[in-house]
């Protein structure tokens, strides 16, 4: 059952890499979505190999390398995703230096004269400091990065209503979450599974809860891996150097736009070519409109357009975006012509993306639910 969890996990990691990396427009976050997938396949060929005997049983040197590369790969790739980086942070390099030291060390010790003939095994007792060491190395990394990879997603969440005219699973990053939350309990089993394994108190189908964990592990980042979209932040420069914007002001920590300086002159002239296009061209009727879209096509940087409307019209995107869909709505539901068509068809014909969102918003903004608001309409003898 073992062997066949490891096949699984190995094969499956191998196609998702493929897949993702042939992705187009190809982006950072999916090479290191294709490096984390990766890492897990080499986990699970270790585990094959070592069922032939091509590796000895005693390779945590291999496994505890490559484990150490995780946690920061998963923390890179939330970091790539939420912010569309147009190349990659050579600082980043620097999160593979825990991993490439252990195996630096560990041949560095096996090439002395007096452990090359020794086997694994007394190897793995002589050195029971190194593995020590590197054990409570392992533990702060993995504390680190799932700390700073949850604060990312959490962050990015608080951000979307600046960021998008809607919500779905395409950005909400909840499988991100979630994952990063079975990850820690995978590290924590595994911990755990050592230890009481050493101690003779547990036998080894620890290792197949173990890979049924890093499958699940494998197969949400598969799927919702490929799936995922590249992700934008309003905090993010309009520039070409990205990789200068550094995360420390009390506007980026809590979530809010970075004001970019606008003059009122110019605030004013931005808002009234805002209103102007917003009525002109319907663009709110595109169901996945982001800051990104509109800025783009009103010629606005990010950071000026969420500081237009947030500091002059006194609204999120998101609330400016559906007002303009709930305003059509209800012009759509007073016409006779429309009587016929049912409200979730209603709701896309106005931008929105779902039925719920629409009841969600049109109520927050008129009181009354779509499905109130046209029961009305029919008992007022005007209409």
């Amino acid at each position: 059952m073992d062997l066949i969890l490891s096949y699984i996990g190995f094969s499956q990691s191998i196609f998702a890499i493929i897949m993702i990396l042939t992705k187009r427009p190809i982006k950072i976050a999916y090479v290191t979505l294709g490096l984390l997938l990766m890492a897990f396949a080499l986990t699970f060929g270790l585990d094959i190999l070592q069922n032939y005997n091509i590796v000895p049983s005693r390779r945590w040197f291999l496994s505890l390398s490559i484990r150490m590369l995780c946690a920061p790969l998963i923390f890179l790739y939330t970091k790539y995703i939420t912010k569309d980086f147009k190349k990659f942070d050579s600082r980043d390099y620097l999160h593979a230096i825990p991993s490439i030291s252990l195996l630096f060390v560990f041949f560095i010790l096996k090439l002395q004269a007096e452990n090359q003939s020794i086997s694994p095994e007394l190897f793995y007792e002589k050195y029971k400091w190194l593995r020590m060491t590197y054990g409570w190395i392992f533990i702060s990394l993995i504390t680190y990065y799932m700390v700073s990879a949850l604060t990312i997603v959490i962050r990015f969440k608080k951000q979307i209503i600046n960021n998008y005219s809607y919500n779905s699973y395409k950005i909400s990053l909840d499988w991100l979450f979630v994952m990063i939350i079975i990850f820690i309990i995978l590290i924590v089993l595994i911990i755990l599974g050592s230890v009481l394994y050493e101690q003779g108190m547990m036998n080894s189908n620890i290792y197949i809860f173990r890979h049924i964990l890093e499958l699940i592990n494998v197969y949400a980042l598969s799927i919702w891996g490929f799936h995922q979209k590249q992700l934008i932040s309003v905090n993010q420069i309009d520039s070409e150097n990205e990789l200068d914007l550094e995360e420390d002001t009390d506007e980026v920590s809590s979530g809010k736009y970075v004001k970019s300086g606008l003059k009122k002159e110019d605030a004013k002239s931005y808002v009234e070519n805002l209103i102007k296009y917003m009525d002109e061209s319907k663009v709110w009727k595109d169901s996945e409109l982001s800051i990104a879209k509109l800025a783009s096509q009103t010629s606005i940087s990010k950071h000026q357009l969420s500081e237009v409307l947030n500091e002059y019209l006194g609204k999120n995107f998101y609330v400016f975006v559906n007002e303009y869909r709930v305003e059509y709505a209800k012009q759509l539901l007073m016409k006779k012509e429309y009587n016929n068509w049912s409200i979730i068809a209603i709701a896309y014909e106005c931008g929105f993306n779902s039925k719920t969102a629409f009841n969600n918003f049109f109520k927050k903004h008129t009181q009354q639910t779509p499905s109130e608001f046209k029961k009305l309409l029919s008992s007022d003898p005007e209409n």
